[in-house]
């Protein structure tokens, strides 16, 4: 260290110290441990009652950080949604585009199409005149982990079997 920073050390602590009868001499030599007592420990003067004060603004200080890592500790964990806090479940696409969630339905829809197609569920073929089309229906829902809150989105395509028009009769 310094010499010239140590004298600047000791005069900062000169002016800041409220305390008058502390030698330079003092804060330079290093104290060592005995048995006996030193005069240079013993303060004169009168007692100060102030100390109570700036106790409890230390305490305060180091408790501060502890309650700052709760805080940050608190923020980063995600919120979960719970059923009661969820809005109703899509009936049709055109809801889904309206949807608070629809980020993740239509990427759930986006997952199920290419995971249809790639086990070749169906063909493309050319539209015939006069053939009796059925539609296709997404069903949109809510998929919840054990302990009841929402971990996933799930979008299936059903074709409507309701509206499939039968030209014979099967029924015995």
């Amino acid at each position: 260290m310094d010499p010239e920073d140590t004298t600047k050390k000791i005069e900062r602590l000169k002016v800041s110290s409220k305390l008058k009868n502390i030698s330079t001499e003092s804060l330079t030599k290093k104290k060592s441990i005995c048995k006996g007592l030193d005069p240079e420990n013993i303060i004169s003067g009168t007692r100060r009652t102030h100390y109570g004060g700036q106790f409890v603004s230390q305490v305060h200080d180091s408790l501060h950080s502890y309650y700052l890592s709760f805080c940050t500790a608190k923020m980063e964990t995600s919120f979960r949604h719970h059923p009661d806090n969820l809005p109703p479940v899509p009936i049709r696409w055109s809801q889904m585009l309206r949807h608070k969630f629809r980020k993740e339905f239509k990427i759930a829809a986006e997952k199920e199409f290419h995971t249809l197609k790639s086990k070749n569920t169906w063909e493309f073929v050319e539209e015939i005149q006069n053939a009796n089309l059925i539609p296709l229906i997404w069903i949109f829902d809510y998929k919840y982990d054990v302990d009841g809150y929402l971990a996933k989105f799930k979008a299936r395509i059903c074709a409507r079997g309701d509206l499939q028009y039968f030209d014979e009769e099967t029924c015995a």
